[in-house]
C-alpha cells in the first residue's frame, strides 16, 4: 500500500497544476466548506425556529425545524394524487385533504389517514 503523501507533498504537486485545475479545486474546497457547515447546522438542529410547533422527520438523527404553522403536504397512491395536509392552527392538529377523507383507528394513540376513493 502506498504511503499517504504529506501536506508539503500536495501543496508541491497542487502548485505545479495549470492555472485552471488550481482555481477549480479552490472552488471544489470552497463548496466543501459551505456544505459541510450546513450539514453541521442541520445535524444541531439550527436548521430553523428552536420554538416551532413543526418538525419533519422528527425520529432521525437531525430533525429539522419547519416555521410554526407550516403546512406539510403528504402525496399518496400509486400516482401521487391523493394529497394530504397537515398543519398546527389555534391550537389543534387541522388536517385537510384533496377528497373525503378516511379516519382508520388502530389504537387509542394511533390512527391512518386514507383519502377516500372518487
Amino acid at each position: 500500500m502506498p504511503r499517504k503523501p504529506t501536506p508539503e507533498e500536495l501543496e508541491a504537486r497542487e502548485a505545479r497544476l495549470p492555472a485552471w485545475a488550481r482555481q477549480e479545486l479552490r472552488i471544489l474546497r470552497r463548496d466543501r466548506d459551505f456544505y459541510r457547515d450546513e450539514r453541521n447546522a442541520l445535524a444541531s438542529n439550527a436548521y430553523g425556529p428552536e420554538d416551532t410547533d413543526t418538525k419533519a422527520a422528527p425520529y432521525s438523527e437531525t430533525p429539522v425545524n419547519l416555521p410554526k404553522g407550516a403546512s406539510v403536504e403528504f402525496r399518496l397512491g400509486d400516482d401521487h394524487h391523493e394529497v394530504i395536509r397537515v398543519r398546527v392552527r389555534d391550537g389543534v392538529l387541522d388536517v385537510n385533504a384533496n377528497g373525503g377523507l378516511l379516519v382508520l383507528p388502530k389504537a387509542t394513540n394511533h390512527v391512518d389517514l386514507k383519502v377516500a376513493s372518487h
